[in-house]
């Protein structure tokens, strides 16, 4: 069986996106605005991209621009 390699970012700031409720709006390292659903996170703007919070963390750090419901 492979060994799963996580990298510390994804450590650090995968538990930090799950804890946020539906409809949060976070800004990633490269300015992108994303917007969490009831599962996936989806970008604030420019396409139609849908993510994991596991794929976002590799993203981070990020700011929480608003903290949903």
């Amino acid at each position: 069986m492979a060994k799963r390699i996580t990298s510390n970012r994804v450590r650090k700031h995968h538990p930090d996106l799950d804890e946020l409720p539906s409809g949060s709006v976070v800004l990633d390292r490269f300015g992108h605005a994303w917007q969490v659903g009831s599962i996936y996170w989806y970008r604030a703007y420019g396409d139609d991209s849908m993510v994991s919070s596991w794929d976002l963390s590799f993203s981070g750090p990020f700011r929480v621009l608003h903290k949903g419901e």
